[in-house]
């Protein structure tokens, strides 16, 4: 069992060099990992422990919308 495992745990700017590799991080702990994406950013990880959610979180209403994805 990872250090992780059992627990949730969110990723901004998922997408990214060292986004990526935190969401590879923790994945690898046995973590469950919602990555917040730009509206346009892609996802490029496969994990079934890896959820994604589009969001600016420069826009209030947006960012509120993606954590009561993940909660």
């Amino acid at each position: 069992m990872g250090q992780f495992t059992n627990q949730v745990v969110v990723v901004t700017g998922a997408t990214g060099g060292l986004g990526g590799a935190v969401v590879h991080a923790f994945l690898s702990e046995g973590a469950t990992v919602w990555g917040i994406l730009g509206p346009s950013s892609p996802s490029r990880i496969a994990n079934p422990n890896y959820t994604t959610v589009a969001a600016d979180l420069t826009v209030p209403a947006e960012a509120e919308q993606a954590v009561r994805k993940v909660i």
